[in-house]
């Protein structure tokens, strides 16, 4: 159990009343219970505009845990008009995973989509810091693209739908977070798939998308902004349906792992060993994907398996592929 220090409080018993009426505020939030599943074209969640959102050129971090089946375009978030000259979209369109602002596109293209259009939970970013975007995959830096246009839409926030294209949108949605600040890496990984603080600095909108029934979406942040299903606060043909949490299970880290599988040494020079949990062996490979999302290797799992030899330097994925695709790692050959 960790232990917290508060002796620093004792000397000043107005200090202590004040940081303990200030921690009765804050509550951390968690996704839990139900998330929220689009299967047709105009099935959205709708939340009103708010001044929150117009950003203008500033700094800003969009997250989603999404899951999304193969060869499938998802619209996440959009706050585009019929225009488009103004808002944004974050979408993944044929396994890119792209962010639009206005007209200005810019994105980190995945030349293979199964890297997370495999029907499984993922955590989805991106951050904008000045006039450069981040883009993330799982807590994993996956690359760059430069964006300077400004954000400040006149109309709705939509989960799941954009205004301008109407693709098929077929993916779960479990939760959408929305900064006013570009959130660091490590904030990034540290809290892809952990409860945050509803007044935590610069958040401005979280939909957990987890409520049991109703129509309306709760947005747990400072603005609290709560949305609805579809276009109206009742029910219509908009609607999407609710289903099962989407939990990420594919957490990616750059140290070794404990559980179905872990790699060492890592980072490595020569070659590295892949050791999987025997329960996760039968009927199941290990592919190791270049940070542009390429499958560069694929061999039949065994509990050890030497990899890296073939490799050049670099950062890369490895992954499971097959019945239980339960954890992705981030290794490094120097």
């Amino acid at each position: 159990m960790r232990h917290v220090d508060f002796s620093f409080l004792n000397t000043n018993r107005s200090l202590l009343g004040l940081f303990l009426f200030s921690l009765c505020l804050t509550h951390f939030v968690q996704a839990q219970n139900n998330s929220v599943n689009f299967n047709a074209a105009d099935q959205r969640v709708t939340v009103p505009h708010h001044n929150a959102y117009n950003l203008g050129t500033g700094n800003f971090t969009l997250e989603a845990i999404v899951k999304i089946p193969s060869n499938q375009v998802t619209q996440i978030i959009s706050t585009r008009n019929l225009t488009v000259t103004d808002g944004f979209i974050f979408y993944n369109f044929t396994g890119q995973l792209l962010l639009q602002l206005n007209n200005n596109i810019g994105g980190n293209h995945l030349s293979n989509a199964s890297v997370f259009q495999d029907n499984q939970c993922h955590h989805l970013a991106v951050t904008r810091s000045g006039t450069t975007l981040t883009f993330y995959l799982d807590g994993v830096n996956i690359g760059t693209a430069t964006a300077s246009a400004s954000i400040n839409s006149t109309g709705p926030l939509y989960i799941g739908y954009d205004l301008v294209d109407h693709f098929t949108n077929v993916c779960s949605i479990s939760e959408v977070r929305f900064w006013n600040v570009a959130r660091t890496a490590t904030e990034i990984t540290n809290f892809q798939n952990t409860a945050i603080a509803n007044n935590a600095t610069g958040l401005i909108g979280l939909w957990l998308l987890n409520e049991a029934s109703g129509q309306v979406i709760t947005d747990h942040s400072p603005t609290a902004n709560h949305g609805y299903l579809g276009t109206t606060n009742t029910m219509d043909t908009e609607d999407p349906s609710r289903t099962a949490a989407c939990e990420v299970v594919t957490a990616i880290t750059s140290s070794n792992a404990s559980g179905t599988i872990s790699v060492a040494p890592n980072p490595f020079t020569q070659s590295t060993t892949v050791s999987i949990d025997p329960a996760y062996i039968q009927s199941t490979w290990v592919e190791v994907y270049s940070m542009q999302g390429v499958l560069v290797y694929k061999k039949e799992a065994s509990e050890k398996t030497e990899l890296g030899n073939e490799l050049p330097s670099g950062m890369y994925l490895v992954k499971l592929r097959g019945e239980h695709s339960l954890q992705t790692i981030k290794i490094s050959k120097e």
